[in-house]
């Protein structure tokens, strides 16, 4: 099914996320990514699989003067998409990537064994990030833009339901084990003390391994947190920060915020000072949000530029395709592009220190042929719209 006056273009495995990322790049104003960055994040997307994600962004440094950017990927755990992450032959994206990378080859052990019935990834896992760390990449033909690309940092999301303590540690135990990375004893305690203080209501989204960064710190991130919430867990886990600070600081975020997250790195010697506060709105109804009291908050802190504000606001939209994508008995119309959360960087004196702005594109994936059922239905009894919208 299309659009009046559109084709209907099949997917191929040599299709990228290049594409997508063209399609989105008309809508990054130059103060917040400039043409040399977006050439580095083309050139990246190149090495993307089209079918890999459907879901990836932006991460926008809001108080930099330099106009670029790092991207990021969701893998969702899919029969359809994981073994994407396991092709042996080199004359594939990927399968370039794992003859030359060892965290490649990582990567593809991970969705070997979230394929795997029984094992801990494939019970405990929802979903894998990747991120590349693209912002001080200066062109494609440097060779900090080949580092970046074959040492991404990793980042797994456990399932919905929430894993006791145990299972939670084993889960990471695996992570660091797949990667070949220490998972002292010390760090271990740190965590597991960590995660036995978390209120009952909390629940650890995100655990990343920074593969791409010289220390290799484990990223912890946990979500359904009030505001209590994190002053409480924060203590509990003696955070050698300013307590009364950053109370006063956790009062001045906006009421309309639907959630706040929170993210630390565990270093060998326990949690480190710097924290990550992360501020959504609701996803559902992107072009609702209502940003302005969190972006004068921050631009009052001095960590955002009012040009790099416009920016992640000009960039709410949806971007369609010229022609429609079909893939089996699904297909494509185009990109939601929206602000899918902005993420305070807090020192240990309280203080906001940094801001990023995360940009989300997202590609929904449509049925065909209940596309097809919905239209007939809806053009059997209306005569509003109807038979001159879609072309079978």
């Amino acid at each position: 099914m299309k659009h009046a006056g559109k084709k209907q273009l099949g997917i191929n495995s040599l299709d990228t996320i290049e594409k997508d990322f063209r399609l989105v790049a008309t809508k990054l104003n130059a103060n917040l990514v400039n043409k040399d960055a977006k050439v580095v994040l083309d050139a990246l997307c190149q090495n993307i699989p089209w079918s890999l994600s459907n879901f990836w962004g932006l991460e926008i440094r809001l108080d930099d003067n330099n106009a670029c950017s790092d991207i990021l990927f969701e893998i969702k755990k899919d029969a359809s998409v994981l073994p994407l992450l396991v092709e042996s032959s080199n004359k594939s994206l990927i399968g370039n990537l794992i003859e030359h990378s060892n965290i490649w080859r990582g990567i593809s052990q991970l969705a070997k064994s979230c394929m795997a019935e029984g094992h801990c990834f494939n019970r405990y896992i929802r979903n894998i990030w990747l991120e590349f760390d693209c912002a001080g990449v200066l062109a494609p033909q440097d060779k900090s833009f080949s580092n970046i690309l074959h040492n991404p940092c990793v980042f797994i999301g456990p399932i919905e339901n929430k894993l006791n303590v145990e299972q939670e540690m084993q889960l990471i135990a695996e992570f660091h084990k797949v990667f070949d990375v220490p998972f002292l004893a010390q760090k271990q305690a740190c965590l597991e003390k960590m995660i036995r203080c978390l209120p009952s209501q909390a629940k650890i989204f995100q655990v990343g391994l920074m593969l791409a960064r010289p220390t290799r710190d484990l990223r912890f991130c946990i979500s359904h947190l009030s505001k209590n919430d994190i002053f409480d867990w924060l203590t509990s886990v003696k955070w050698t920060g300013d307590y009364l600070k950053l109370k006063s600081l956790l009062s001045k975020l906006p009421s309309k915020l639907r959630m706040l997250s929170l993210g630390v790195n565990i270093t060998e010697t326990g949690i480190s000072p710097r924290i990550g506060l992360e501020c959504y709105m609701d996803w559902d109804k992107p072009m609702e949000q209502d940003w302005s009291m969190l972006f004068e908050l921050i631009e009052d802190q001095h960590v955002c530029k009012e040009a790099k504000r416009e920016g992640c606001l000009d960039f709410v939209g949806f971007s369609p395709y010229l022609n429609n994508k079909l893939k089996g008995r699904k297909f494509y119309h185009g990109l939601f592009t929206s602000i899918h959360h902005i993420k305070l960087s807090i020192n240990e004196n309280a203080l906001i220190d940094g801001a990023k702005g995360y940009l989300a594109c997202y590609r929904p994936e449509l049925d065909f042929d209940k596309f097809v059922e919905n239209y007939s239905t809806s053009s059997s009894t209306s005569s509003v719209g109807g038979k001159g919208e879609y072309i079978l």
